[in-house]
């Protein structure tokens, strides 16, 4: 039988060629499903990093605009109790006091002088009033902004220490006819004085809870 060099040769170049066809078809599907596959790891890598930096960045700006808020509203209270506030203060009122007293003791026989230290002790005392109000609307105006951010728990303690404050603002408020009274004898201070010490200790115990409170939630984030 005769073979006919040219059709094997053929044959087998044809089959060769199939081969190659079949690894080259089988190896670029292969390269493209792995590309695929990179491609969609690196995706979601980039989504998985993205995702991250956006919770990192809201973290950073929860954080920051907690210590912000937490330390400016800390700062207010301090600031009122220690300055603003002298009816918070035993001391401070007890200056005044001692002040009016020394006045009139060295003018017993002077009406007019007399007169004039009262109205001295008035005017300092409206001027203090004055002051702690102010105070008062300072710290009510960063609750409200506290409330935006903080946790129910902390609201709570600071809207109690808020009451606590709007209570010595009336305090403050009626103060001058407190004295009026009790100069003429028709009201004892003790009272007042007891209530303002009642009120400055309960805010302190606030304070110091507020302040933990405050700590945690920050360390949270």
């Amino acid at each position: 039988m005769e073979v006919n060099i040219f059709w094997v040769v053929g044959s087998a170049i044809g089959s060769a060629l199939i081969t190659y066809l079949t690894t080259y078809t089988n190896a670029k599907a292969k390269f493209q499903a792995e590309l695929e596959t990179k491609a969609k790891i690196t995706e979601e890598q980039e989504r998985v990093i993205a995702a991250y930096k956006l919770d990192h960045e809201k973290r950073k700006y929860q954080y920051e605009k907690k210590h912000e808020v937490y330390s400016k509203y800390h700062g207010l209270l301090d600031k009122f109790d220690s300055e603003k506030n002298p009816f918070l203060d035993q001391n401070k009122m007890n200056r005044q006091v001692t002040i009016l007293l020394n006045a009139m003791s060295q003018s017993d026989a002077d009406d007019g002088k007399k007169m004039e230290a009262i109205n001295l002790f008035y005017n300092s005392i409206d001027e203090m009033v004055q002051e702690a109000l102010g105070g008062i609307k300072e710290i009510a105006k960063e609750t409200n902004e506290l409330k935006l951010i903080a946790t129910p728990e902390i609201v709570t303690i600071v809207e109690s220490i808020q009451a606590n404050y709007d209570k010595v603002g009336k305090i403050s408020n009626s103060i001058s006819e407190s004295l009026k009274k009790i100069f003429a004898g028709e009201q004892d201070l003790s009272p007042i004085t007891s209530e303002v010490e009642g009120i400055r200790k309960e805010t302190e115990e606030k304070k110091a809870k507020l302040i933990e409170l405050m700590r945690l939630d920050i360390d949270k984030i």
